[in-house]
């Protein structure tokens, strides 16, 4: 498996910006995308963030801590960056942030169940098929896939690749990819705030 990337020896980003929410945001490493890592990139930003039924949902739905929650993957050829977020009221930043680590480090030592893989796969793809709608959008991801080194039949072999990915390799993935000593810690908001939560 490829092996993940090395880490900046500073682990936060602090941001001052006098606004009147707080971006909270935590962003990992992951492997080089060969078939199998990228497939496990895609399920992990789809299960921490995409809507509704997704990790961090329940942030802005039944705790009320934020109103904007979502995790990405930015694709590189030797690397990705995984970025979970969120965006809160000031008041709420330092409850949310905890909230946050919390979702991450029970995600990281409990895993998903293989219902839970199941959903994920369908959203997923359901995501991907909507991203890639238009033509222009299908040609990035074809130049992407490129780049990448995946080659542009990718774009046909992703579905299998995700379909082959099992819930002992995902956890596995997850395990490694989300520990907690590999985060970085993004925050922009309020000096008085980022300082709070920087203390933390």
């Amino acid at each position: 498996a490829p092996a993940l990337p090395t880490l900046p020896s500073n682990r936060e980003i602090v941001l001052p910006k006098d606004t009147k929410q707080t971006y909270v945001g935590r962003a990992f490493a992951l492997p080089a995308p060969d078939v199998p890592s990228q497939a496990k990139g895609y399920l992990l930003e789809t299960l921490l963030g995409k809507g509704p039924g997704s990790r961090l949902w329940g942030l802005r739905m039944a705790e009320k801590l934020a109103y904007n929650v979502d995790a990405h993957v930015t694709w590189t050829k030797s690397s990705g960056i995984l970025v979970a977020y969120l965006e809160t009221e000031n008041s709420k930043s330092v409850r949310a942030s905890d909230a946050l680590d919390g979702v991450l480090a029970v995600l990281q030592d409990k895993g998903i169940t293989d219902e839970e893989l199941r959903t994920t796969r369908t959203m997923a793809k359901a995501q991907f098929l909507r991203a890639t709608e238009g033509k222009s959008p299908r040609m990035r991801i074809l130049g992407l896939f490129e780049v990448l080194g995946l080659g542009y039949g990718h774009l046909e072999g992703l579905f299998n690749a995700i379909d082959e990915i099992t819930l002992e390799g995902l956890n596995a993935y997850m395990r490694t990819a989300l520990a907690p000593e590999r985060a970085l810690k993004v925050i922009i908001g309020p000096a008085r705030i980022d300082q709070t939560l920087g203390d933390r």
